[in-house]
């Protein structure tokens, strides 16, 4: 590892570290999600009504296995009785589209860093190769 590329290995690992994000969150979004069925059988049905075991579990695994939630340390504001049918709506769901904002606004920006530093060294070369030509004219 030379150190002369320690800038490429930086924008390298920012782009892995947000393309990884990013396989996350779609990963959550089309596996976890409870709105989402792959199966024939449940895909015309009203989940919450047919089977509401099973929605309840999945709403729970989209919620816990947030990247973004576990990473921040973002807490619940626990109640002292326990409600799993009535949770409250302004609390529970938030933080997930939140999540999902943030992340998406992560890793466009990084995208944009990454554009933005490749365009900042390409000039910045095209200028040093100006300059030693016209220098050695």
């Amino acid at each position: 590892m030379k150190a002369d590329l320690a800038p490429v290995y930086i924008v390298g690992g920012m782009v892995c570290v947000a393309v990884a994000i990013g396989t996350h969150t779609a990963f959550q979004q089309l596996f976890r999600s409870p709105a989402v069925h792959v199966n024939k059988n449940r895909r015309e049905t009203v989940p919450e009504v047919s089977d509401p075991d099973r929605t309840i579990n999945s709403a729970s695994k989209f919620i816990d296995g947030s990247f973004l939630r576990k990473v921040s340390h973002i807490q619940e504001n626990k109640a002292t009785l326990h409600d799993p049918v009535h949770p409250n709506p302004f609390t529970r769901y938030i933080y997930l589209y939140l999540s999902i904002y943030l992340s998406i606004f992560i890793i466009y920006s990084l995208i944009l860093f990454v554009y933005l530093y490749i365009s900042f060294i390409t000039y910045l070369l095209l200028f040093v190769v100006a300059c030693m030509q016209s220098s050695n004219s």
